[in-house]
């Protein structure tokens, strides 16, 4: 009976916590209600995606980012980082926001959606963002990461390290534990980390959060970041390069020249330290393995 109990009463507060998202800007705590948001004005967008495979055409209806903020009067952001009840994080840049348009949906093909299913939606953008379940949303300002003043080959740490069947928890695979690869070099392994997969798309994780058990699967030269800590919607294919503070760890077989990694950090400086093999990049089209 305590068990049936205890279990009616989490399901309660699971329910109601779905029942409004909390939108934190600055501190301040405002607790949007899903009832309120269908009273705003509704729009209707389609998208088409691949999706294993298979096209999925979709018509959706609900509420744009930008009502939102207006409602809320929110202007002064560089982010806005989505959260879901089971620990999903995205996040879009004003500029982001701005271009794509995205929305808060609230029925998919004419069906409206559970409180627990309501979606971000942006249009042009891979479905990794789609969050589900949303229960809070953040302002952020832009916590810049700077040209690092280090920058190592990862495979040539990594060649290293014993290489490890069935990394814990996963199974049927070959690979190294995240922290394999930064512990010699990084003397704090805390805070937010950087990561950009091969596509460019860019990610920043707490590391205690997300990654303290993350892993390293090799697949053939390339490596996908997986971590218990995270639902597998976030896990990185291809990863290319990762920072933390002033210490960046490029993956070659992702990135080949410090032009296209210069151009993708938006960085300015053009000398970096490589330890790994002892060399100071000048030239703009210097491989990093070769």
């Amino acid at each position: 009976m305590v068990q049936k109990t205890f279990f009616t009463l989490l399901s309660f507060l699971v329910i109601n916590s779905l029942i409004s998202i909390q939108i934190i800007n600055n501190g301040s705590l405002i607790n949007l209600e899903i009832s309120e948001m269908e009273k705003y004005e509704q729009i209707k967008i389609q998208t088409t995606r691949d999706k294993d495979g298979k096209i999925k055409d979709d018509e959706w209806i609900g509420i744009s980012i930008q009502e939102i903020l207006k409602k809320t009067s929110i202007d002064d952001f560089d982010n806005l980082k989505f959260s879901s009840a089971d620990n999903y994080m995205a996040r879009l840049s004003k500029e982001q926001i701005e271009k794509e348009f995205p929305i808060i949906a609230l029925q998919r093909n004419g069906k409206k959606l559970n409180a627990d299913n309501i979606r971000l939606i942006v249009p042009n953008m891979r479905d990794m963002f789609w969050i589900q379940g949303i229960a809070k949303i953040e302002t952020e300002k832009e916590n810049q990461f700077d040209c690092p003043k280090y920058i190592y080959t990862a495979e040539i740490i990594l060649k290293e390290k014993p290489l490890k069947k069935n990394p814990t928890p996963f199974t049927r695979c070959v690979g190294y534990h995240f922290r394999d690869l930064l512990i010699k070099n990084v003397p704090n392994l805390s805070g937010e980390i950087l990561l950009i997969a091969e596509d460019g798309v860019s990610h920043k994780f707490d590391y205690e959060q997300f990654l303290s058990e993350a892993v390293l699967i090799k697949d053939g030269e390339k490596y996908h970041l997986k971590s218990s800590q995270m639902p597998a919607g976030m896990w990185i294919k291809n990863l290319a390069f990762v920072q933390i503070e002033n210490r960046g760890f490029v993956f070659g077989n992702c990135i080949e020249d410090w032009n296209s990694l210069k151009e993708i950090m938006k960085w300015k400086i053009p000398q970096l330290l490589i330890l790994n093999k002892v060399t100071i990049l000048t030239d703009y089209n210097h491989r990093f393995l070769k």
